[in-house]
Formats: C-alpha cells, sequence, structure tokens
C-alpha cells in the first residue's frame, strides 16, 4: 500500500502515509516504498538550484506527498524559495506552524481565530493540512462561518485546459480542505493526466476560421493555383460554415478563367439530384439537397428549388417553398422600405425555411429591423407557419419547434456577443449546445470566452470531462458511427480544452475508416478465451477447427495457453492440431529473422509463434528470445516463459509477499506476453495479501506510452509497445491494448497516415485563399474535403467561391449530388447514427446548397429520437397484409389483437380493407374491435396524410387526414 500511495503521489494523503511508515518501522520492515529521503533531498536541491519555480512546485508536492518527516526542512526551505521566485519576500510560515494555528483555534472555538487560521492555510494552499482545514472548516461552520469559491475557480481551469494553471488550483482546492471539493478535485486530477499524456493545444488547433481566411486571401490574392488548391481542400474538408465563402471562391476562379475549381461538377450533381428525386426517399433528397448547396454552386439553384419543393411533399406538405432567391428579395425589399411589419414578416419566411445560403440577409435584415426598434423579429410569423403548415399530432410531439438552424443559432450567438448581456449568452450558449451543430463550434467558443470575461462563467450545461469520458468510450467501443457522432458532438461544444482529445479521436478514426470489417479489429482476448474455452469443454471438432482458426487469425499471444489445450483436445479427438498454420512453417520463419538480425522484424516473429500456442516452439522461442536480447545489447541470458510461470505459480501458493514481489518483477522485466493471465493472478494474490500491485511498472506510464506510440507514425514501435502491455498483466489496460491493436491493424490496410488537425487545415486554406494560388487552393479544399471537418465548413465555402472567382471551378472532388444522395439514403434508412454522420459530412462539404437538405435531415433526426423504431415508420404494406390474412385465417385473437395494432401503427391506406376484416374476426371472436387509445391515433392519422400528401394538396390532405381518422376510430 506504501508503494501505491507513493505511484499516487497524492499529498493530501501524506500524513496518513506517514502513519504508515511508522507503523511499518514500529514493525521491523523499514519506512516501505521505493522512494527515499537522500534521493527526494537531492531532487529538491536540484530543483532549488534551477530556479524554475513550476518544476520546484512539482518536485515540492512530490516530497510531501512521500510522506517522510524528515523532509520538513527542507520543503520549508524550497517554499521559501519558491515564494520568493513568485515575488514575495520568502518569509512563509511551515505547514506545522499552520496546523498548530488551525488546531488551536478549533479548541478555543473562536470564530476570528477560525477565520483568520484558514485564511492563513488557503494563502500557503498546503495539501498536506487539508485534512486540519477540513476540520477547522467544518468547526466554523457550525458556529456560522462560511465558505469560498474554490470550485469555480476549479471548475474554469479545467474548461481552459491549461495544465500548470489547473495543477495549481487543484492543489489550492486540497489544501483547502473542504470536503464538498473531493468529486470535483477527483475529475480535475483525471483532466489533467489526460492534459499531460496529450500534445499541446497549440500544436492541433486553429479556429475554424481558418480556412476561411484562407479562401478570403486566396479571392483577394486572385492567384488561380491558390484559388483551386483551397477550393480542393475545402471540398475535402466538407465544412458547412464555409459554404459562402466557398461559392465566392469559385466565381473568383471562374473571372480567371481557372473554371469553378474542386472536382464537383454541375453537371454530376444535377444528376444526383435528379434520381434522388425519382426515388422519393425523403431523407437521401435532403442529403443530396444539402451537398448540392454546400458545393456553392449558383447554376443549380432552380435544380435545388424543385428538389425541396419535393423534399416538402415528402415530409407532409404541400411542396410550396419559396426558393432562396425570392426570400433573398424579400428581405433585401423589406430592408430598403425600412418597413417594421415588412422585415418581420420577411425574417420569419426566412427563418422557417432555414436555408444557410441566406444567412447573410437574414443578419442584415434582424440588424436593420433592431434599428428601427423591432427588436430580432420572426416570432410572431413562426408560430403561424407552423399553425398552417404542420400536422396537430407533430406540434403535439413538439417535433421540429426546437429544431433551429446553424444559422439563426449563429445569429443569436452573434447578437448576444455583440451586446454583451449575459442573460442572452446563457440562453444562445444552452440553445447551441443542445442543437450540437458542429459548425458552430467557433462562434460558441467565442461566446463562451465573451461570457467569462463578464463573469457569468463558460455558460452552457455541457462539461469537457463528461464529453471526454464520452469520446475515450466510443474511441475504446470501436464503433465507427458512434465514434463519429461523439466526436461531432465534442467539436460542437465549442471547448477549446478538448481540441486535443478530438484530434485523436479522429486519427483513430481514420484508422477505423480503413478497416474491412468492425469485427477484424475489436476481438477481446476475453471473448478468444471464452469461445476457446467452451469449444474445449464441448469437445465438438468442428467448434474446435473453427475457433482454433479465428485464435490464430487474432493473434493474441495473451491466449496462447487456451489456444494450446484446444490444440490439444482437438488432437485427443481425432482431429489433428488445427488451424492452418505449421510448426515447420513457423520455425522457418523464425530463423529466417534470427539470420537477418533485425530486432523489430525478429520481436514480431516471435510474438507469431507465441499466439500459434504450440508446444514444439517452445525452445525455438527461446532460442530467438535470448538473440533478441542480444540486439538489444544484452547478453542472450534470459529465463524461458516456462520458468518464470512456475516462479509465479509457486510464489502464489506459497503466499509469500516477497516471494510474489520478486517474481512480478522478474515477469515485468521479461515482458512475455504468453505470461500476462498468471503474472494477472499473481498481482491479485499480492494485492489480496496486502503488498500492492507489485513490480515497477505503472499503469499511468504504460498507458502514456501506448498513446504516443499510437500517435506515432511508426507501426514497429507500437507493437512493442502493445506486446509489452500485454506483457504487464494489468487489467486496466485492456481497453487501451485493443485500441491500440485497432490503430496497428488498420495501418496494415491503410499505411501510417498523417491526420492533419483542423487547425492546419484552416491555415492552409486561409494561405490559399491570401495567395489566390489555384493550385494551392485546390489542394486545400481536397485535403479538407478528406478531413471531413465539419468545423471548416465556412472557410471551405470560402475557399471553393474564391477559387471559382479564379476560373478554377470549385475545387475538390465531392459532389453535392452524391453527399445528398447519401444523405437521402440515410433519412431512409433511418439510422439516427448514421445519419447523424452523413449530415456532419454534409456540413463538413462547405456546399451551402446542401445546408437546407442539412437542416431538414436535422429536423428529422429529431423525430427519430421521439418517434417510434425504424420497423414501424417503414412497413411494407404486403408484409402487413400477409400478417393480417394469417392472423385472420388461424383466429387466434392474440395475434389478431397484435396484427391490429401494428396495421394501425404502420397507418397504410392500402391494408383498409385487410384490416377491417381482421377487426370483424376479432370481434366475431368476442375480442372486440381491437382499438387503439385516440391519443396514438393522432399519430396514426399523421402518417397517413403524410403518405398521401405527397400525391394530393395539403387541404385536401387535412381532410382526408380528419376522415381516416374517424374511420380508423370505428
Amino acid at each position: 500500500m506504501i508503494e501505491e500511495a507513493e505511484k499516487a503521489s497524492l499529498p493530501e494523503v501524506s500524513s496518513d502515509l506517514r502513519k504508515a511508515r511508522d507503523t511499518l518501522e514500529n514493525l521491523g520492515g523499514g519506512r516501505g516504498g521505493t522512494k527515499t529521503v537522500a534521493g527526494l533531498r537531492d531532487k529538491l536541491n536540484e530543483a532549488m538550484k534551477g530556479k524554475d519555480r513550476i518544476v520546484l512546485e512539482k518536485v515540492i508536492s512530490e516530497c510531501v506527498s512521500a510522506g517522510m518527516p524528515e523532509l520538513a526542512t527542507d520543503i520549508q526551505k524550497a517554499r521559501s524559495i519558491s515564494d520568493i521566485l513568485q515575488g514575495g519576500t520568502g518569509d512563509v510560515k511551515s505547514a506545522d506552524t499552520l496546523r498548530d494555528q488551525l488546531t488551536m483555534a478549533i479548541r478555543q472555538k473562536d470564530i476570528k481565530a477560525l477565520d483568520k487560521a484558514i485564511a492563513e492555510a488557503e494563502v500557503a494552499r498546503y495539501p498536506e493540512i487539508a485534512s486540519d482545514l477540513r476540520k477547522a472548516r467544518d468547526s466554523l461552520q457550525k458556529l456560522g462561518g462560511g465558505q469560498g469559491v474554490l470550485r469555480d475557480e476549479l471548475r474554469k481551469a479545467m474548461e481552459d485546459g491549461d495544465r500548470e494553471n489547473l495543477e495549481g488550483v487543484i492543489k489550492e482546492c486540497v489544501a483547502a480542505g473542504i470536503p464538498e471539493l473531493v468529486s470535483p478535485i477527483e475529475r480535475a486530477r483525471r483532466l489533467l493526466e489526460d492534459l499531460e499524456e496529450m500534445p499541446t493545444r497549440e500544436s492541433l488547433w486553429v479556429s475554424p476560421d481558418n480556412i476561411r481566411d484562407k479562401l478570403k486571401k486566396a479571392i483577394a490574392s486572385k492567384a488561380v493555383s491558390d484559388l483551386q488548391s483551397v477550393i480542393q481542400e475545402a471540398e475535402k474538408a466538407a465544412l458547412p460554415e464555409v459554404s459562402s465563402d466557398l461559392r465566392k471562391a469559385r466565381d473568383t476562379l471562374e473571372n480567371l478563367g481557372g473554371g469553378r475549381g474542386g472536382t464537383k461538377t454541375v453537371a454530376g450533381l444535377r444528376d444526383k439530384l435528379n434520381e434522388a428525386m425519382k426515388e422519393k426517399d425523403r431523407i437521401v433528397l435532403e442529403k443530396v439537397i444539402g451537398e448540392c448547396v454546400s458545393t456553392g454552386m449558383p447554376e443549380l439553384a432552380a435544380d435545388i428549388q424543385k428538389a425541396r419543393s419535393v423534399a416538402d411533399i415528402l415530409r407532409g406538405g404541400t411542396g410550396d417553398v419559396k426558393s432562396a432567391d425570392t426570400l433573398r428579395d424579400q428581405l433585401t425589399m423589406a430592408i430598403r422600405q425600412k418597413d417594421i411589419k415588412a422585415l418581420d414578416k420577411a425574417i420569419a419566411d426566412a427563418e422557417v425555411a432555414r436555408y444557410p445560403e441566406i444567412a447573410s440577409d437574414l443578419r442584415k435584415a434582424r440588424d436593420s429591423l433592431q434599428k428601427l426598434g423591432g427588436g430580432q423579429g420572426g416570432y410572431s410569423y413562426l408560430s403561424i407557419y407552423l399553425s398552417i403548415y404542420l400536422s396537430i399530432a407533430l406540434i403535439n410531439e413538439k417535433h421540429f419547434l426546437d429544431v433551429k438552424s446553424a444559422l439563426s443559432l449563429r445569429e443569436q450567438l452573434a447578437e448576444a456577443v455583440k451586446t454583451k448581456d449575459v442573460t442572452s449568452l446563457q440562453k444562445a450558449i444552452e440553445e447551441c449546445e443542445a442543437a450540437r451543430y458542429p459548425e458552430l463550434s467557433c462562434d460558441l467558443k467565442d461566446a463562451r470566452e465573451t461570457l467569462e470575461r463578464m463573469g457569468g462563467g463558460r455558460g452552457g450545461n455541457l462539461s469537457s470531462e463528461i464529453l471526454r469520458d464520452k469520446l475515450r468510450k466510443a474511441i475504446q467501443d470501436g464503433d465507427r458511427e458512434n465514434l463519429e457522432s461523439v466526436i461531432n458532438e465534442c467539436v460542437a461544444a465549442g471547448m477549446p480544452e478538448l481540441d486535443s482529445s478530438v484530434q485523436r479521436a479522429r486519427r483513430i478514426f481514420e484508422d477505423l475508416e480503413q478497416l474491412p470489417r468492425k469485427e477484424t479489429l475489436w476481438v477481446s482476448p476475453d471473448n478468444i478465451r471464452d469461445k476457446l474455452k467452451k469449444a474445449i469443454d464441448s469437445k465438438d471438432v468442428s467448434d474446435l477447427e473453427s475457433v482454433i482458426e479465428e485464435a490464430e487469425r487474432a493473434a493474441l499471444p495473451e491466449v496462447s495457453f487456451e489456444l494450446l489445450k484446444a490444440r490439444d483436445t482437438l488432437q485427443s479427438l481425432g482431429g489433428g492440431r488445427g488451424g492452418i498454420k505449421t510448426v515447420a512453417g513457423l520455425r522457418d520463419k523464425l530463423d529466417e529473422a534470427m539470420k537477418k538480425k533485425d530486432g523489430a522484424v525478429l520481436e514480431k516473429v516471435i510474438s507469431e509463434c507465441i499466439s500459434a500456442g504450440m508446444p514444439e516452439l517452445t525452445a525455438d522461442i527461446q532460442k530467438a528470445r535470448s538473440v533478441a536480447d542480444i540486439l538489444r545489447g544484452g547478453t542472450g541470458d534470459v529465463k524461458s516463459a516456462d520458468t518464470l510461470r512456475d516462479q509465479l505459480t509457486m510464489a502464489i501458493s506459497q503466499k509469500d509477499i516477497k516471494a510474489l514481489d520478486k517474481a512480478i518483477g522478474e515477469a515485468e522485466v521479461a515482458r512475455y506476453p504468453e505470461l500476462a493471465s498468471d503474472l494477472r493472478k499473481a498481482r491479485d494474490s499480492l494485492q489480496k495479501l496486502g503488498g500492492g500491485q507489485g513490480g515497477a511498472l505503472s499503469t499511468k506510464a504504460l498507458r502514456g506510452k501506448l498513446i504516443t506510440a499510437m500517435r506515432g507514425g511508426d507501426s514497429d514501435i507500437l507493437q512493442n509497445v502493445i506486446s509489452e502491455c500485454v506483457a504487464a498483466g494489468i487489467p486496466e489496460l485492456d481497453r487501451d491494448i485493443e485500441e491500440a491493436r485497432g490503430t496497428l491493424i488498420a495501418r496494415g490496410y491503410a499505411g501510417d497516415q498523417d491526420v492533419k488537425s483542423s487547425a492546419s487545415l484552416r491555415e492552409k486554406l486561409a494561405e490559399a485563399i491570401k495567395g489566390k494560388d489555384v493550385k494551392a487552393l485546390q489542394e486545400a479544399i481536397e485535403e479538407c474535403e478528406n478531413a471531413r471537418y465539419p468545423e471548416l465548413s465556412c472557410d471551405l465555402q470560402e475557399a471553393r467561391e474564391t477559387l471559382e472567382n479564379l476560373g478554377g471551378g470549385r475545387g475538390g472532388k465531392l459532389s453535392s449530388e452524391k453527399l445528398r444522395d447519401e444523405l437521402r439514403k440515410a433519412m431512409q434508412d433511418g439510422d439516427r447514427e448514421n445519419l447523424e454522420g452523413v449530415i456532419n459530412e454534409c456540413v463538413a462539404a462547405g456546399m451551402p446548397e446542401l445546408d437546407s437538405s442539412v437542416q431538414r435531415a436535422r429536423r428529422l433526426l429529431e423525430d427519430l429520437e421521439e418517434m417510434p423504431t425504424r420497423e414501424i415508420l417503414w412497413v411494407s404494406p404486403d408484409n402487413i397484409r400477409d400478417k393480417l390474412k394469417k392472423a385472420i385465417a388461424s383466429k387466434d385473437i392474440s395475434d389478431l389483437q397484435t396484427l391490429i395494432e401494428e396495421a394501425e401503427k404502420a397507418a397504410l391506406p392500402e391494408v383498409s380493407s385487410d384490416l377491417r376484416k381482421a377487426r370483424d374476426t376479432l370481434e366475431s371472436l368476442g375480442g372486440g374491435r381491437g382499438e387503439e387509445a385516440i391519443t396514438s391515433s393522432s399519430f396514426n392519422f399523421f402518417l397517413i396524410s403524410h403518405y398521401l400528401s405527397t400525391y394530393i394538396p395539403y387541404i385536401h390532405a387535412i381532410y382526408l387526414s380528419i376522415y381516416l381518422y374517424i374511420y380508423l376510430s370505428i
């Protein structure tokens, strides 16, 4: 436990650690642990000589945490120097002095004395007197005293993501001794641990304005190559917030004779749009519309309008939707007339349409309306729109009501920032958090910073710690769609402290996308082990052969022992040794690797041989390990896995702490992955005996090593670190090992890739726009398209427009038609996570022509979260008809009741006659008519009207819906 406490290095438990050391010493066991007074004193002296305050504070904390009273004088001297380095006089009280003051004040029950002693202890911020300070606070509280605002300081430090500042505030909070801060301190420490393992924020993040700046620069420079490059980069990034800028870049590039830029074409997008309209799949159509809008191609305006009309019909509307140009003209005319009513109406119409391409016009109209004293406008007409165009069912379910467009939210944020109104800022931040639009991340960050400067905190309800945990879990689960969804949620949160975590997750996501199938990657050793055990127990030859082959493919050395048993069992059943690998083949491979004398290659082959679970290779593996040790600079005198396993087993059976600690230490040094399960058992046994985890390896250090290796580009190094972590036998590393193996396997398919941050891409776009270099623009746009970062959409749009203005076309390879098709398919499938992923891909394309599709898709996404399962919505009439006929024939009351309910939910008018027959049959059997409650029928009649309104004008659909509602209730 002393060693464990030393590793934890928590200064607030120093007094307890000191007691533990004293107890151990009284029992004749020495002072315990691996740290020494002399070593820590030297470290402290060295830090004082270096005069680096931050380093000195860390060493002081380490010395305090060690719980060694012999260091008290040294610590006090170091604290005095630290105070001087901070600009103080060096005259600081010792921890013992402050502890005595607190104790005396508690005994005297004197509020003034307590308040003074607490204040001095707070200023000192000594974590080792935390428990004394806590007692003093409790005593003061009982006497009518109060507490400070440390929680807010801690929250702010966590949100800022500054390691040094966060560490300082954690120490201050610990030293404050407030029980209520225990949980926040724990969360802050986890965040600090993450921050220490990740690169600095500056190397990963630049605001999404980078691509926008590149597009603007390219437009201003009128350099064809710059425009082409940035447009392509913006297309790759596929970020919706740069779509308008992208259009300008395309126009500029075209004026310069460089075409429209990018790789997407008007003809291609038009064909895609027509195909989507023919299929009449609303979700796919919305996606294609969004893609067309985001590419910033005005040539598609008429096609987009036609598609929007079809999409509105498929959503249950009349198809009578105004075009973006019409709405823009309304806004412009109202601004010129300076008519409050006209402005209010035009703004309301624009809000309802939610066309991202008219955002700037809407902003001007709002500004004009405000100058005239009419506020922001839009609210009364929104309610009128909802009352006319949305069904009663959707209004009751609150569908669409709260789904604001990214543009309207950006306007709301900008207005709140401009007015510097705390309440407005808080409300706008909360609404943006709820919307989770990644393209608003930069705007949200600005709003948070403004609110913080005004003393209102960071705003919103989201926690960077919770989001980071969610991201970590998504990475560990290995589900691509879920990971993409969580990444975009983190981006949308607008928290710069999450940038490094997001960048790391994006690297993992890039790796995952290259895998042929998820199962290839996320194979768990426990899962393989369980399968092998079941096959052994069942003694089924076919099962054994199948699982042995699966285990061979997985190539997990830690399950080699179970694989060996499976092979033996299969052989005893007359099925041979199983698998496709042979002893001779692996032996030749091992001999060849030893001859080459390449350490990395040899280690790989050794691991493969171990994973095969063939005892015939034991001597060969041992020989190879000796050679590998020599290649590393050793003597070649290494113990075999069997010898180390016997040592561990003997120590476990003897329950001898020293023997266990020694055996674990030797096994750690050997780093044999096949000993992982034995090492784990030994650690468990040692812990039960009170000896801690044993050995010298640290979970935190190994995890950091693994993260560094994954972040790096060398697969060999990553493989070695994975083997080291497996061999450590530490259960807490299992998830990290799986994640690392996924990265390694992905590299095998895709090669080591350089996943660029959104910051670097934004800078590249800005540079290309500034230089007006068509080639640079095209290259930058393509890169952004490949990256698919939604937060770069505005920058990408600007790059596209710059490239187009330079005559380089729209840039990039993405096609708004293709994206719209993907969106339509995702909407048709009704899979929420997939739809969210496709939405963000469309947003990232930086194509304003996709904006309306994206917005409608987002409405559907909100819908899917509240509606019944997909199967209920996309049911086949023939399927329902067949089920009803079978239930009628069977005359089973329960089946009839179930099928009638299912048919009611499906709400397909073409099966009404079959449904009536089913009701008649059920009634004749004494089961009633199988009626549902009227409250659920509201949803049914909406779906029927939704279906029929594709072909019938809206007002007729309303009457027909009422008729069908009455009919279904008969």
